[in-house]
């Protein structure tokens, strides 16, 4: 096993953050503290923390064995999501929707002035 990753100070920060005012069981400010952390791991690529870094972590603060797994699954579901792209799917319909609704507008206003 590896030893206890080291975090970027402004990773650090938002890590420190989440920890040192977090509650248990967490509240939702936490979550969201957790969240903020987790998208600035997964923008500045701390893949380190994804194969057990995270978890060694926690452990050095003092979290249980459980609760370290726990959040650990958590934060690697989270960094994995961010990192895939959003289906095509989701891109067209969005677009056709929006292409749609400004085609309406479009032709609502012209009819107005005719």
């Amino acid at each position: 096993m590896d030893g206890i990753p080291q975090l970027p100070p402004v990773t650090q920060q938002l890590f420190d953050a989440f920890w040192n005012l977090t509650n248990i069981p967490l509240h939702p400010l936490d979550w969201q503290r957790f969240y903020c952390f987790v998208r600035a791991c997964h923008y500045r690529r701390q893949k380190k923390l994804l194969d057990g870094g995270f978890f060694r972590l926690l452990l050095s603060h003092g979290v249980s064995e459980e609760r370290a797994k726990y959040l650990d699954d958590i934060f690697r579901h989270c960094y994995n999501v961010l990192g895939e792209p959003i289906p095509l799917v989701a891109i067209s319909v969005n677009a056709a929707k929006v292409r749609s609704a400004s085609m309406r507008q479009g032709s609502g206003s012209n009819n107005s002035t005719q």
